[in-house]
């Protein structure tokens, strides 16, 4: 059976209050393709974290850069 909207929404809230945080990001942002980033940082923003979702944008960015690796969130 598929989850209504309230279990849908109440599932992506978790989802981005369990990845908001600020050590996970700096440990995982360089590690992830920049796919990954946009799937995760879609999540955040429907879970109403788009402040969050930009700072893994940042974040990730910045490890591709510094990796000399092209990123899709640059600038």
């Amino acid at each position: 059976m598929a989850a209504t909207r309230d279990e849908l929404f109440r599932v992506v809230r978790r989802f981005a209050d369990a990845w908001k945080s600020d050590d996970l990001r700096e440990e995982l942002a360089g590690s992830l393709s920049c796919t990954e980033v946009a799937a995760l940082t879609d999540l955040l923003r429907a879970g109403g974290e788009p402040e969050q979702a930009r700072q893994w944008e940042l974040a990730h960015a910045e490890a591709d850069v510094t990796a000399g690796e092209e990123c899709q969130f640059e600038g």
